[in-house]
């Protein structure tokens, strides 16, 4: 998701040369494992669409002659097909060669290399497209009203149809007042106070103050009391790029978007949840490890007091064996001696 997220942005800018940025990070396909058994030649191939969608559970493709069953093995949730591809999680499952027989089986594992494959798609710092798409938004300077028009912004799908030329808004007076867009090629749907109403193209578009304009994949917004004939224009970059940052400001805004957690989680608030998660588990780890160090310290004394050879027991253990055989042979000595004495009585 989150390489997902920063190539769109990109996309959406201008490199140093004037050209739409391209992918910012490269994202993984996810790893496809067939099994040992099976009899076709078929290779499965699986890309990501949607990294919105996608879960943490791995998925299982199997084929029964006919139909194609896809199964989310985190909770067991099967789903069948008659032909292939088909999309799934956010995930596109397809067959990219060969042919498939019946009892064919394989594993996908969206995840498995994503944190050892994500790495940067450039290397060549005049491709960062952090130039804006659009240069700038005018008023006419012969305007006698006192309304002006904000800087427009673009939303991810900007690159598809980019503004190829410039193009005017002309205010008319009126009950209530209108503007026209010329060339008016599209739609205009124009948003105030949480209400969008769309405008067929061509057709004049009421003016409110304030309100959020869109056009195609811009939006900007006008304010204020224009006059009779005001104009006003929108003109895309094609001359600026090295010197506009709008676009790297964006890229910058997105770490405190709600992006993750169904759109309710930015990324920066994510890294802040999983360095505290991971902080709190080494500090239980630590923990842990020393009152086990101190249960393991207490099991060791306990077996070698009854085991354990104690050094000093020892020594005077020893001693008090050399007592006892000096003792003994000590009385050997003098059982020897009355042993004699009585022979020599004898005689």
């Amino acid at each position: 998701m989150l390489a997902e997220t920063f190539n769109t942005q990109h996309e959406q800018g201008l490199d140093q040369n004037g050209s739409p940025g391209g992918a910012l990070f490269s994202i993984p396909d996810p790893a496809v494992t067939s099994s040992s058994i099976n009899t076709g030649t078929a290779v499965v191939a699986s890309t990501i669409v949607d990294a919105h969608a996608i879960t943490s559970s791995d998925y299982r493709l199997q084929f029964d002659g006919t139909n194609y069953k896809i199964t989310r093995l985190s909770d067991k949730t099967v789903q069948s097909f008659t032909s292939l591809p088909q999309t799934l999680d956010g995930l596109s499952f397809s067959k990219a060669s060969g042919t498939m027989n019946a009892g064919d089986d394989f594993v996908i594992r969206p995840t498995q290399n994503a944190a050892n494959s994500f790495k940067l798609a450039i290397t060549d710092i005049s491709k960062l497209a952090v130039g804006g798409p659009v240069l700038s938004s005018t008023v006419n300077v012969a305007n006698t009203g006192t309304a002006t028009i904000s800087t427009p912004v673009v939303d991810n799908t900007y690159s598809a149809s980019p503004l190829a030329s410039a193009f005017g808004l002309t205010y008319n007076t009126g009950v209530p007042g209108t503007l026209t867009l010329a060339p008016a090629s599209q739609p205009v749907t124009v948003t105030s106070g949480g209400t969008s109403t769309t405008y067929a193209a061509g057709t004049p578009v009421t003016y409110t103050s304030g309100a959020t304009i869109t056009v195609g994949s811009l939006s900007f917004a006008i304010t204020g009391t224009p006059s009779n004939g005001d104009q006003f224009t929108i003109t895309p970059n094609t001359t600026n790029a090295p010197g506009d940052n709008r676009n790297g400001l964006l890229l910058a805004g997105l770490q405190n978007q709600g992006t993750i957690n169904n759109s309710k989680t930015s990324y920066s608030s994510a890294f802040a949840q999983l360095v505290s998660s991971v902080g709190n588990k080494a500090r239980e780890l630590k923990v842990t490890g020393a009152a086990e160090a101190t249960v393991l310290e207490q099991a060791t004394a306990a077996v070698q007091s009854e085991s354990g050879v104690n050094l000093d027991e020892e020594a005077t253990n020893l001693l008090r064996y050399q007592q006892a055989y000096q003792a003994a042979g000590k009385m050997m000595q003098i059982a020897s001696q009355l042993f004699d004495v009585l022979l020599q009585l004898g005689q």
